[in-house]
């Protein structure tokens, strides 16, 4: 038996009873001392204490072995007895390996916030020497599982195949068995797998909990899933990686067939199998070393047969995909700028596999690739399944039609999607950018043509007109109407949209940017949501949210000239208004100048000027400091 200082491992004897007479009464006991346990510890065949099976002869006890135990060959003698006063011996050599610090697997970030409290069952802590993982009790597998890999941990040990339940749980809570998976039609799927922690035996022999394992389909498991952990280790050289590994959703395809749950309900069947590593070069300091050049690489592979000769390349995702599929937030100890970039970008030298889908009518589409590009416009006419995935349109267009349906797990479409109605309802476009899924809701309360259509896209960045790009929205929605309608709207914004000069995002606002002009809408914002909502809209283009910024002066200057063709207009009136309704107004003298002090800086306020017989446009502006030649011109 192998162990690590600080964990248990269980001690087995099998005994062979004698048969002339029979043996009755059959007693274990084993001294226990050289790893820190009794003298004359009972062993138990009575499904107890570690025991797998009872009655069956062999008499096992789970050892827990001290932290401070040194390490090297402990001998673990044990005595055989039975009522007819025979005896036999039975010794047990423990190998003891030094514990080490599973903090290291966490250097990158703790995804989900798992905590060692028992109360949290299903974001439990689990930490190990060679991994540290997020148990959900109730599914019977890991959230995620958390290591790092360099070649320190690759050595010679043998795979040890000891598949076990893991005594580390805590009391009461279901040990999931090496027996529990049998017959299921699905592999006892490793995340951290057996391959990478070869250096000891103790090493490889504690991948093989099942607190390591998900139920994952045979061709995803011996497929690209193991494809892609050789490619891993093939990167070693001169490398070091944070690799965190999970399941998401619920229900696969194993050999049996589709299932949800096996092992008697106490192990939930996974829809999807995800992977997310940071690479750098060896060294100290990691997380100091991350920069924006960093690679990463992320896979989300359907937990289904038929994927056996797939290429791990087929899965590719950003990370940022893998934190909308998951809600998790990983690598959160790397500076937010840094992750921003590193989690929204494809591994360019994984992109060798992209899926295209050419211009045609489809009932049902599922996209399974996560780089999937249209080569011409499409139609669907019943379910659109976006798995672990995103549907790139390009310059193209996905139309669904007045029935159709979107099943969405992560994915999303990055472009133009249409939606056609020909009755009231409700429906989310299901649109996103690189950084990640922002949709668009809307509830139709008005159809005046039938069929009408509404078309969606998100873009990433401020919108190119903004009247300040400090103080945008970093993503901007367009819709198209095609037809008469009107509809209730709620925009879905990220946490990594909002600039850092905004000091709140309750001070944002929706505009709707319609013939080159911004125009403030009524809304209603939910900031624990990520969303802001307008109603009756019935005119639809370009769509963004603005903010007050930082102020940087305590009163600043607002000055200019009001002119037509050039000549100066006097007695007109400039009005600045802010969000909140307040009001800062101006007059111009004669020659058309006009000045406006103690203007609040770090606000949009919308612009307008007043005078009789002219008329003039309309503005919104971002007032950061003192602004002196903001002039207007009539309208022709």
């Amino acid at each position: 038996s192998n162990v690590e200082a600080g964990t248990s491992t269980r001690l087995t004897v099998t005994v062979n009873p004698a048969t002339n007479p029979m043996s009755t009464g059959i007693a274990v006991v084993g001294d226990l001392t050289s790893i820190g346990g009794l003298a004359s510890q009972p062993f138990f065949d009575d499904g107890t204490n570690g025991d797998v099976t009872a009655g069956d002869n062999t008499f096992s006890y789970m050892a827990l072995v001290p932290a401070n135990t040194s390490s090297g060959s402990k001998s673990v003698p044990t005595s055989v007895t039975d009522a007819q006063a025979r005896n036999a011996s039975a010794p047990i050599t423990v190998l003891v390996s030094p514990t080490s610090d599973p903090g290291l697997h966490l250097t990158m970030g703790n995804p989900s916030g798992a905590t060692t409290d028992v109360n949290n069952p299903t974001n439990y802590l689990l930490e190990k020497s060679q991994y540290v993982m997020s148990y959900h009790r109730d599914n019977g597998r890991p959230n995620w599982v958390s290591w790092h890999l360099d070649s320190t941990w690759i050595g010679s040990a043998p795979r040890q195949d000891d598949f076990r339940a893991d005594p580390s749980l805590p009391a009461g809570w279901y040990q999931v068995n090496e027996f529990d998976y049998s017959g299921s039609g699905f592999d006892r799927g490793h995340n951290t797998p057996s391959a990478d922690r070869t250096s000891t035996i103790p090493n490889n022999s504690a991948t093989f909990f099942m607190t390591n394992m998900m139920p994952q389909a045979p061709n995803n498991n011996q497929g690209p899933w193991e494809d892609l952990e050789s490619a891993l280790r093939g990167m070693l050289s001169g490398n070091e990686m944070y690799i965190i590994s999970g399941a998401a959703g619920i229900g696969g395809v194993g050999a049996n067939g589709p299932a949800t749950t096996i092992a008697n309900g106490h192990v939930t069947v996974p829809a999807y199998t995800w992977k997310v590593v940071i690479l750098l070069p060896s060294g100290d300091n990691d997380v100091s070393r991350v920069t924006t050049s960093t690679r990463t690489i992320a896979v989300i592979m359907p937990n289904k047969q038929g994927i056996m000769t797939d290429p791990w390349q087929k899965y590719i995702a950003t990370v940022d995909q893998v934190e909308a599929l998951t809600g998790y937030d990983f690598f959160s100890n790397v500076p937010v700028g840094i992750q921003d970039v590193i989690e929204s970008q494809l591994d360019a030298a994984s992109n060798t596999n992209p899926q295209t889908i050419g211009a045609g009518a489809f009932t049902d589409l599922s996209i399974d690739a996560p780089n999937t590009t249209l080569t011409g416009n499409i139609t669907v006419t019943g379910n659109l399944v976006l798995g672990g995935s995103t549907l790139f349109t390009g310059a193209n267009k996905i139309t669904l039609g007045p029935s159709a349906t979107v099943t969405r797990i992560s994915g999303f479409v990055n472009g133009n999607l249409e939606k056609q109605f020909t009755s009231l309802g409700s429906f989310s476009f299901p649109v996103g950018t690189q950084r990640g899924y922002s949709p668009v809701d809307a509830q139709l309360t008005g159809l005046g043509t039938v069929p009408s259509s509404l078309t969606a896209k998100a873009t990433q960045g401020a919108h190119p007109n903004a009247p300040s790009v400090p103080a945008a929205l970093m993503r901007y929605w367009t819709l198209t109407e095609n037809g008469d309608l009107t509809a209730n709207l709620t925009f879905h914004y990220l946490d990594g949209d909002i600039p850092a000069t905004v000091p709140s995002e309750s001070t944002f606002d929706l505009y709707r940017f319609e013939s080159g002009v911004f125009t403030e809408m009524p809304d209603t914002i939910n900031i624990h949501q990520n969303t802001m909502s307008t109603t009756g809209i019935s005119d639809f283009s370009d769509w963004t949210l603005f903010g007050d910024l930082v102020p940087t002066a305590a009163g600043t200057t607002i000055s200019g000239r009001i002119t037509s063709a050039g000549v100066g207009l006097g007695g007109a009136k400039i009005t600045l208004t802010d969000g909140e309704g307040n009001t800062f107004i101006g007059n111009s003298n004669s020659f058309g100048f006009y000045s406006i002090d103690g203007i609040p800086s770090g606000r949009v306020y919308i612009a307008t000027v007043q005078v009789r017989r002219y008329a003039f446009e309309t503005r919104t502006i971002s007032v950061v400091d003192s602004i002196s030649n903001m002039d207007f011109e009539a309208l022709p």
